[in-house]
């Protein structure tokens, strides 16, 4: 199986290049095409040579995601997207229009681990977490067919983003790369149900990226029964981590 493209960072699409006894500025050349240009097949890359587009063809998947459904809403044009992915898993993406803001809902995790009451997703339980390539081509597909260009991204799909904190930091990354998708970090939001560890660890490593936490009750006793993970941090550590 080839390997995924948007898997791969700056340093290894560079390591891939030397092997292949490329120049490394066809990284940028490839890099504008992905994310500026969002390219969905290696044959539109028109300034790569033409033997080159068919050997990244070889080597890479560009795209993975098939669409399984959409469905828009009459009232406001919010479109929610089923995508299958390319080990036949699925998970969803959803696009808010406002009159001044569109959002795009993205998934972390396929599944969740958490087990809220109010949540179908936490039904399925963990089947696994979702690639940084995986974060990012859910905007990247979107992109391709909003009405209008995103203003937010929200880590507020499927799945609770900070317990797969690596993949969901490099997406963000990229999403907010100059030389990716070049996002406002402002403008990401990474909502959680409240992983007070890495709340810390954000913190600590000067994420710059919003943060918004479902609290869902305004006490322990009530939060414990909805959301089973404020056993494990209480509302008192949650919000000293928030502080």
């Amino acid at each position: 199986m080839p390997e995924y493209l948007l898997d791969f960072n700056r340093t290894q699409l560079h390591n891939y290049l030397q092997a292949q006894n490329q120049p490394s500025y066809r990284a940028d050349q490839i890099l504008k095409g992905v994310y500026v240009k969002n390219y969905a097949s290696f044959q539109e890359f028109t300034d790569l040579p033409k033997t080159f587009r068919t050997q990244l063809e070889q080597d890479f998947a560009l795209r993975t995601f098939t669409e399984i459904d959409r469905v828009r809403s009459d009232v406001d044009g919010t479109t929610k997207f089923l995508w299958q992915l390319r080990d036949g898993l699925k998970i969803e993406s959803v696009i808010i229009y406002e009159k001044r803001r569109v959002t795009f809902c993205i998934s972390s995790q396929v599944g969740c681990p958490l087990d809220c009451k109010f949540c179908a997703t936490g039904k399925m339980g963990l089947l696994r977490n979702l690639t940084p390539g995986e974060i990012v081509e859910q905007v990247l597909q979107m992109k391709a067919v909003s009405e209008r260009p995103p203003t937010n991204i929200v880590f507020m799909g499927m799945g609770e983003p900070l317990l797969n904190y690596e993949n969901v930091m490099a997406a963000a990354d990229i999403l907010s790369d100059p030389e990716g998708l070049g996002f406002s970090r402002k403008k990401i939001t990474i909502s959680t149900a409240g992983i007070a560890k890495n709340i810390i660890r954000m913190a600590d490593e000067n994420r710059p990226y919003s943060l918004a936490v479902s609290l869902n009750a305004v006490n322990q006793e009530t939060r414990e029964r909805i959301m089973p993970i404020a056993r494990k941090y209480p509302l008192d550590e949650l919000m000293e981590a928030v502080k």
